[in-house]
């Protein structure tokens, strides 16, 4: 497991269901990201993009607003 996936499944252990629904959130904006830019989908970059959100979503206990809101800009910036 590479080392930031390794650090999001620590962090979503100990912090239970409010990483897992960040993790849901995250990948449903990713999705709804990939319907209006398929030839994005499999990209690594867009994977790494959505892990590093959530983990500052966890990290800074953001909200769900907050969080989709800096993975949208974070997606646009790509």
């Amino acid at each position: 497991i590479r080392p930031l996936t390794q650090q999001l499944t620590s962090m979503m252990h100990s912090t239970g269901t409010r990483a897992a629904s960040l993790d849901t959130l995250t990948r449903r904006v990713v999705a709804q990201y990939l319907k209006t830019h398929p030839q994005m989908r499999g990209s690594a970059k867009i994977s790494r993009i959505r892990r590093e959100v959530l983990r500052t979503g966890i990290e800074d206990s953001l909200s769900d607003e907050e969080v989709v809101s800096l993975l949208e800009k974070r997606l646009s910036q790509k």
